[in-house]
């Protein structure tokens, strides 16, 4: 192997070289999925990040972090961190809506929260006014629904997650 290419190898992944592999793997996946990369934490070059926009929350998959890195267009680039028996992972995708500034859009793309608040909603609310005849009672178990059913579609994502796992290519572990 030439030096030119362990070098290339050992380097580790900038923002740019993140955004850019994962724009590249969200374009060779079906549109149902969502294209992951996994990385060793030590794989990245943090200095080349900015600040996050935020730190708001994906939904609980098991990450002990989230930070979320605004692109041009509205999109983001979501960073989970997990602590894995191998050793610490990061993972990233690229959200459509960018959740810390357009939380309703990235609901509604990223999420079933809609579908399921508005579902819940209104076949509880028809359900209680059909049983008690009281529109005071449809409105407040459709209200309650509509609660319920956004909680559960928040953390039920619209896309399958298609994991493409990068951690190999750790430089600490190669030879």
């Amino acid at each position: 192997m030439s030096k030119k290419i362990k070098v290339m190898r050992a380097r580790k992944a900038t923002f740019h070289q993140v955004w850019r592999v994962l724009t590249l793997l969200q374009g060779r996946v079906a549109p149902h999925e969502l294209a992951v990369a996994r990385m060793a934490f030590s794989m990245i070059a943090w200095e080349t990040f900015p600040a996050p926009s935020c730190g708001l929350p994906g939904a609980d998959i098991g990450q002990s972090a989230d930070a979320r890195f605004a692109l041009t267009g509205g999109r983001s680039l979501h960073l989970q961190r997990f602590m894995r028996p191998s050793g610490e992972v990061v993972e990233a995708h690229l959200d459509e809506h960018d959740a810390c500034t357009a939380p309703i859009e990235h609901a509604a793309h990223a999420t079933r929260a809609i579908e399921y608040g508005v579902s819940a909603g209104l076949g509880i609310s028809l359900i209680a006014y059909v049983l008690t005849g009281s529109r005071k009672a449809a409105l407040t178990a459709g209200s309650l629904a509509l609660g319920g059913g956004i909680f559960v579609g928040a953390h039920t994502p619209t896309q399958d997650r298609r994991v493409f796992d990068f951690t190999t290519m750790n430089p600490s572990r190669q030879a």
